[in-house]
């Protein structure tokens, strides 16, 4: 994978001058979290983004929330595998109902604080479903909330398909032989706040991080982008591109991260 960039950024203008690239920057993924069916169908929103991401030839890796395949119509069905087999647009296992809720005063969530065997259970659903309607199992795996525990941990290492956890602790990859943890960095990222794309400060998170991380995975919700949003993220995606930053999908940095781990 060719993590080659021009030396000096394109970037707009700032108030305190920011580093410059460094002779082979981070690598990218574009982590799009929360597809599911829009009335059965594909939302328009998510249409605006895959669209986009075709045009300019674009990979990103959008998680999909499983119970959607379940009741979804052949259109959104027919959504999802046409747009991997373009080689652009990868797909992974965001949970099968991505709920969080309050029992006896304690917030639990899908994957944490939940038995074992509920996550081993949504494990098990979300993967036939997946091969059922797409006609392939998931390889990767982000968390709803980011939120996992030590029973996600026992399920994901029992999980033969699953070789990527996207936002893991970098602690636990002890616990995962064969699979490669990636980690998040906070001061990188598409949306700050939640929800709001910021170009300005993606930037100067990158920049500042440059030197230390050989990736960044970063974090964005396609179906909250109203249309100052999306601007901001086609700003981001220009900044990128122009510089020729690399972007990837989770499988090719997987491949590229596999002899950095036993």
């Amino acid at each position: 994978m060719c993590l080659l960039a021009s030396a000096t950024p394109i970037i707009a203008a700032a108030t305190d001058p920011l580093p410059t690239l460094p002779p082979n920057p981070p690598a990218i993924v574009l982590k799009l979290d929360d597809l599911t069916a829009d009335g059965g169908g594909v939302s328009p929103r998510w249409k605006r983004l895959t669209d986009f991401a075709l045009e300019r030839k674009l990979k990103i890796s959008i998680g999909i929330i499983t119970q959607s395949l379940a009741t979804a119509n052949p259109a959104y069905l027919d959504y999802i595998k046409s747009l991997r087999h373009t080689g652009l647009v990868e797909f992974w296992f965001h949970g099968y109902d991505h709920k969080r809720w309050t029992e006896n005063g304690r917030e639990l969530q899908e994957f944490k604080g939940t038995p074992y065997e509920q996550q081993k259970d949504h494990f098990v659903k979300s993967q036939a479903l997946a091969k059922e309607k797409l006609g392939f199992v998931f390889t990767a795996f982000g968390a709803p909330f980011n939120g996992y525990d030590d029973a996600t941990l026992r399920v994901l290492a029992e999980d033969p398909a699953i070789n990527v956890i996207l936002y893991g602790h970098p602690s636990d990859q002890s616990k995962l032989p064969g699979k490669i943890v990636m980690e998040r960095v906070g001061e990188v990222n598409i949306e700050v706040p939640l929800f709001v794309p910021d170009t300005g400060k993606f930037i100067a998170g990158y920049l500042k991080n440059a030197a230390s991380h050989r990736y960044f995975v970063i974090q964005g919700h396609a179906a909250q982008w109203d249309a100052a949003r999306w601007a901001e993220f086609v700003k981001l995606v220009d900044y990128l591109q122009q510089n020729h930053i690399p972007i990837v999908s989770t499988a090719e940095l997987a491949a590229s991260l596999a002899g950095s781990h036993p």
